[in-house]
């Protein structure tokens, strides 16, 4: 499962031209890509996590955040979680992806990412 997340997320980082981005856009709303990664985000599996934040990372920074919109505030707010390595079945790699993507979010993203920012400490 991480080989697959990890393969979507070069995925987008190779599709950065608009009209590629758009397809792309276009074939992971298609596939329900925003409830694929919501599940996965919930899996026990630390390292499926890290892949999942690490690919969160990847959507903002490709600006695909659109495609994640149906499951958008469980994913945000599974980041947030897993920022702590030391909540439930955390892990340092997996809380550094976590924290890597809520920093790709404000970047690229700050209206989205407004409504969390009292939450993140």
């Amino acid at each position: 499962l991480m080989v697959a997340l990890d393969l979507l997320g070069g995925l987008i980082q190779g599709q950065r031209e608009q009209p590629q981005q758009q397809q792309l856009a276009a074939l992971l709303t298609a596939a329900n890509f925003a409830g694929c990664l919501q599940h996965c985000a919930t899996l026990p599996s630390a390292d499926v996590r890290q892949s999942v934040f690490a690919l969160l990372g990847d959507c903002a920074q490709a600006n695909l955040m659109a495609c994640l919109a149906p499951s958008l505030e469980a994913l945000l707010g599974g980041a947030l979680a897993g920022m702590d390595p030391h909540v439930g079945e955390n892990s340092w790699s997996a809380a550094n992806n976590a924290i890597w993507a809520w920093g790709e979010l404000a970047c690229h993203h700050a209206a989205l990412a407004q409504p969390f920012a009292a939450r993140i400490h």
